[in-house]
């Protein structure tokens, strides 16, 4: 079933509250500027056969490399992103792999 980007959005900002406090001895991806790249959380999310993200998404700062700029998930600005198209699927996230506020799978 496909979540409404917002819901998505929250998923990952929730999800990336938790990588940062995530415990020290096991190292986050990092890209280039040693930002967190969210590697890991994508393919958790395609770890599940429902599970998709558009090829163009990343997760990291919205300005690399800027300490100060925030966390989220973007269209990639890379030279070989692929469009996201009308009627793309942006991101599909299965239920069962949704991590509510009480920390239970569904």
């Amino acid at each position: 079933m496909r979540l409404p980007l917002i819901l998505l959005l929250q998923f990952c900002a929730i999800l990336c509250h938790s990588a940062i406090h995530a415990s020290a001895s096991t190292p986050l991806p990092t890209d280039e500027h040693g930002d967190y790249n969210g590697s890991d959380l994508i393919e958790w999310i395609k770890s599940h056969p429902e599970g998709d993200i558009h090829p163009s998404l990343r997760i990291g700062r919205e300005r690399p490399g800027d300490p100060t700029s925030m966390n989220g998930l973007f269209v990639s600005s890379a030279p070989d992103a692929k469009p996201i198209e009308k009627g793309d699927v942006i991101a599909q996230v299965a239920w069962d792999h949704l991590i509510t506020p009480d920390g239970k799978y569904h």
